[in-house]
């Protein structure tokens, strides 16, 4: 299979850490793991106790429960914690649509829910 490049990264490759202000990044400002800790009291000793490796396909339990009481009416057993925002977006086509129901999208401009080529003629 051949693919073709995705554009987008190899112009963030080129640009990404040389340009002074990159004003067409999706990402946050970014902070230092050290700025993160600051905010919450004894983050910095909880997170040196955390292992590294996979947890439970839904998310770990204690993230699910955390995000849970955020809410009136949801359990742990009702959040399904994703890793990136495709994900998601992948969960929720699937939870939606069914034969026979029309949705309208937006184009995926990064192509990561078409087949990630970035040819405007199409």
């Amino acid at each position: 299979m051949e693919l073709s490049p995705f554009r987008i990264e190899r112009f963030y490759a080129q640009y990404e850490q040389s340009t002074r202000y990159m004003l067409s990044s999706s990402e946050c400002e970014s902070r230092t793991i050290a700025e993160l800790l600051e905010l919450e009291p004894d983050a910095h000793g909880r997170l040196l106790e955390q292992r590294c490796g996979y947890t439970e396909s839904p998310g770990a339990p204690a993230l699910r429960a955390a995000i849970a009481s955020l809410y009136e009416r949801t359990g742990a057993g009702e959040v399904i914690v994703t890793s990136c925002a495709e994900e998601g977006i992948f969960l929720l086509y699937h939870a939606f649509l069914r034969p026979g129901v029309h949705a309208a999208r937006v184009r995926a401009r990064l192509g990561l829910i078409t087949d990630g080529r970035h040819d405007d003629r199409r």
